[in-house]
């Protein structure tokens, strides 16, 4: 008896495209928010970092920004899991570049730039919002905003 089977092949030395952004669709969150990071003035997260660039190289801070918002529009807040998602997720290894940072490296960015990814929150909501990507559901005086991604998609979009 002959078993109709797709073919697996294991061995296979060619699964990704060449482009792995070529995995995601056009309009998916990831390509808008790179986008929009790669336009937003992040000179007062450069100052943060050793001009001379000494020492071990750090990720640079659209690539941890950019990871940092598309982890909250997931609704993943843990370090952990975002350290992991970076190496088995695609629409992660997309918005970090392929690089991996750990998760004491994404918690310390966090922490030492919360005040300036607060200001560019304000300004990627509105974006957001402008876009149709999501709409304002609470939006609370302690800086806590949260919205919802258009019907369908069932994500949460920025909340800090």
């Amino acid at each position: 008896m002959a078993y109709n089977f797709k073919n697996c092949d294991w061995d296979q030395l060619f699964l990704f495209p060449p482009d792995i952004r070529d995995w995601l669709l056009q309009d998916h969150l990831v390509r808008f928010i790179t986008e929009i990071v790669s336009r937003l003035d992040l000179s007062p997260f450069y100052s943060r970092y050793n001009p001379e660039g000494d020492g071990r190289p750090a990720y640079h801070p659209a690539m941890m920004t950019a990871l940092y918002f598309y982890s909250c529009c997931s609704g993943e807040r843990s370090s952990r899991r975002i350290e992991r998602l970076c190496i088995e997720s695609v629409p992660y290894r997309v918005v970090s570049g392929g690089l991996q940072p750990d998760h004491t490296t994404i918690s310390r960015f966090r922490k030492k730039f919360a005040s300036g990814l607060s200001a560019l929150f304000l300004q990627i909501i509105t974006l957001c919002r402008k876009a149709g990507l999501c709409t304002l559901n609470t939006v609370s005086p302690d800086g806590k905003t949260s919205c919802t991604a258009p019907a369908g998609e069932g994500t949460n979009c920025l909340r800090t």
